[in-house]
């Protein structure tokens, strides 16, 4: 069976099954999953290393929860389809917007609907409070899926997009259908083409954001220096790296305040494990027993000691 059409897309015969022809079409656009980054909206990337995988691409980088995460795919999938009593294709082809040429998606697979073909994204979650407990929740996708699933249908021209997620390790599985919204996908589209032509044409590094991933991009973008001459520097440069200065003086000072603060309660509460508070509010000291951490060669665990560690709980109003 041939997979549907795409009105607004092109089919580029490139597969996430072959990875390296995948990951090197990869670095010629920007892909549905990446575009929350470049709006500000990413919990787990940034523009900055957005940006860094385009110029500079490394080989991709595989772990055993990325790996479950493909292999868990078509059984959840599956098994949704099978509740909802529809037929579907496993799709996986890279397929980019003939509107914004640098913008691409991966349809994880698809499936007929009343007004056509429709997309199906499965994720695999740590984070299963975030999404909504059941179908007719009022509570909205996380926001970075939504994006994802716009560019998707932006994408391929589709109206409608349904996220199928299954949380770890509560294992009940959740869906939640969107439908196509012209005017953020335009808004969407323009974004994706201004970074493209402001940034990764031009060879400028957008502006971080001072998150862990765009302290990993800077990593990879300049990993060695590369040449013996003198930068000169200029005097708002000079103004930055004293304002730098400063507020590291200021982040030891707090460091310092916030530590004796939670030594001088954990000498009030002493060997209890509950305090009470004028308003009803509790502090608690309780003690954790941290799980042993393992080593990923040989499966050795070590054991970590346990601590005891202070939370706040606040009262009824």
């Amino acid at each position: 069976m041939s997979l549907p059409e795409t009105p607004a897309g092109n089919r580029t015969g490139v597969f996430d099954r072959d990875r390296d022809k995948w990951m090197l079409a990869r670095a010629q656009g920007i892909g549905a999953s990446e575009a929350a980054a470049l709006l500000g909206k990413s919990h787990f990337s940034s523009a900055l290393e957005v940006y860094a995988s385009k110029v500079n691409p490394l080989p991709p980088v595989e772990s055993e929860l990325m790996d479950w995460g493909h292999i868990l795919e078509a059984p959840i999938i599956g098994e949704y389809a099978k509740r909802q009593g529809i037929e579907y294709q496993i799709e996986g082809e890279m397929i980019f917007s003939s509107r914004f040429p640098h913008a691409f998606c991966t349809i994880d697979a698809s499936t007929i609907g009343k007004d056509g073909p429709e997309a199906i994204e499965c994720k695999t979650t740590s984070m299963g409070h975030l999404f909504p407990q059941h179908e007719h929740d009022g509570k909205e996708l996380p926001l970075h899926i939504q994006i994802q699933l716009q560019q998707q249908l932006l994408c391929t021209g589709w109206k409608k997009n349904t996220c199928v997620w299954l949380p770890m390790p509560e294992r009940i599985m959740g869906f939640k259908s969107v439908s196509a919204h012209a005017e953020f996908q335009t808004l969407l589209g323009e974004s994706i083409e201004a970074f493209w032509s402001d940034h990764v044409v031009k060879g400028l590094p957008p502006e971080p954001d001072g998150s862990s991933s765009a302290s990993k991009a800077i990593n990879h973008l300049y990993p060695d220096p590369e040449s013996d001459e003198r930068l000169e520097l200029s005097e708002e440069n000079l103004a930055r790296k004293l304002e730098l200065d400063s507020l590291k003086a200021d982040e030891k000072k707090l460091k310092g305040q916030i530590a004796k603060i939670d030594q001088e309660l954990k000498l009030l509460m002493k060997h209890n494990e509950i305090g009470t508070f004028p308003d009803g509010s509790q502090l608690t000291y309780r003690k954790t027993s941290p799980k042993p951490s393992q080593c990923k060669n040989c499966g050795h665990e070590t054991p970590r000691s346990s601590f005891r560690s202070l939370r706040f709980k606040k009262g009824r109003s």
